[in-house]
């Protein structure tokens, strides 16, 4: 697999299924656009390998719904440490 070498280890598998079922189906980018963040959101996670802090980089970074909030763990370690 091509994309192995190009340093994406396990997320190599997932990226290309993706892109197979996206390519089988078709996929309306702009139609999440105009649903709502979580209709996007749960449309987002049924993609092979997409876990909420993907579903959420995309809604924010490219679809710019700012309630959005990529969370990881070392997001999640701050925050606790510094407001919980």
């Amino acid at each position: 697999m091509e994309l192995a070498s190009c340093g994406l280890g396990y997320r190599a598998e997932y990226i290309s299924k993706t892109a197979k079922e996206i390519c089988k189906t078709g996929f309306d980018f702009e139609y999440l656009r105009k649903l709502s963040c979580k209709e996007a959101r749960n449309k987002l996670l049924t993609f092979p390998g997409v876990g909420l802090k993907v579903a959420d980089c995309v809604l924010l970074f490219s679809l710019g719904k700012l309630e959005a909030f990529p969370v990881d763990v070392w997001i999640k370690r701050a925050i606790l440490k510094y407001y919980a």
